[in-house]
């Protein structure tokens, strides 16, 4: 493999996260764990993101890893936030009336100016009130991710899971 990597200049860019690829998702010595799945670059791609990443992801209901490649370094996020609809927002009665309080409270001017206003007010109020009370919810679903990529290293491992 090496012979064809250096005559088609082929470079392996590496990786993060966990060492194993594949498994074949067998137990006990029969499992078998492989990186079988790589990113290739040639020089040309080296030198347009030489800061190039690749990230082998937690493997979920499957026997590969996903892999995310990365061409350049994040960029900091833009001073405004944007806000955006949550559908988690629909199972929550008390956001129905958090809209209903918000778009019919009076305003005028032109319809258009009158309709961007409200809606602009409404996502506020429903930004405001989900950072408050699903706080938790992101916070257990970061914790729960942390687990199962510690779970994944420790099924990648020698000693395997239990």
């Amino acid at each position: 493999m090496s012979t064809f990597l250096v005559d088609n200049d082929l470079h392996d860019l590496g990786f993060l996260g966990p060492r194993y690829t594949w498994s074949n998702n067998k137990t006990r010595n029969r499992k078998i764990w492989v990186r079988l799945n790589r990113i290739l670059m040639n020089s040309e791609g080296l030198r347009l993101a030489p800061l190039a990443t690749v990230k082998h992801l937690v493997r979920l209901a499957s026997d590969h890893c996903p892999l995310l490649l990365c061409l350049a370094p994040t960029l900091q996020k833009p001073e405004g936030r944007w806000l955006r609809f949550e559908d988690i927002w629909m199972s929550y009665p008390v956001t129905w009336k958090i809209v209903w309080k918000n778009w019919s409270k009076e305003d005028y001017g032109l319809p258009a100016d009158v309709l961007n206003r409200k809606c602009h007010k409404t996502f506020r109020a429903m930004f405001s009130w989900s950072r408050n009370r699903l706080k938790e919810l992101g916070e257990l679903k970061n914790l729960l991710e942390a687990r199962m990529e510690e779970l994944h290293v420790i099924e990648s491992s020698d000693r395997g899971l239990t």
